[in-house]
């Protein structure tokens, strides 16, 4: 279970922690790639810091990661820039694919009610809107 750093500053009356199954595969990444003495799974960031200098840290973390991604999805010749947000917009896209609520896809996401969610899924329904408008060509 964690908090989402920005769920902290957008809901600080109704804080949720997001719950993550940590299936066998999950476990073995973790594993590989984490570092067990760091309370953040990767070791990247530590305990400690002042808020500011924490979200700075943070900040060049995620911007060193995204640069990282970017270059993995240029080799494998994506059609979609490969970013954290880009994750996190696959999942919501396909729970919203696989029938889920948007409900149940907000409370995953962490969102603090269903207007955020529709929000959210708003701006994904291009593909959508692409679809129906394919009838019209």
């Amino acid at each position: 279970m964690f908090y989402r750093k920005k769920t902290e500053s957008t809901r600080k009356n109704n804080i949720k922690p997001i719950t993550v199954p940590i299936t066998s595969k999950l476990q073995e990444l973790i594993d590989k790639l984490g570092d067990r003495d760091s309370p953040f799974i990767l070791g990247l960031l530590k305990e400690g810091y002042k808020e500011n200098t924490f979200e700075n840290l943070s900040h060049k973390v995620r911007s060193k990661l995204n640069e990282n991604l970017l270059e993995i999805g240029v080799k494998l010749n994506l059609s979609v820039p490969l970013k954290l947000k880009t994750a996190r917009d696959c999942y919501a896209t396909t729970l919203k694919r696989a029938g889920v609520s948007k409900d149940n896809i907000g409370e995953m996401l962490g969102h603090s009610n269903s207007v955020v969610t529709e929000h959210y899924l708003a701006s994904l329904d291009i593909e959508k809107t692409q679809e129906i408008n394919q009838h019209i060509l």
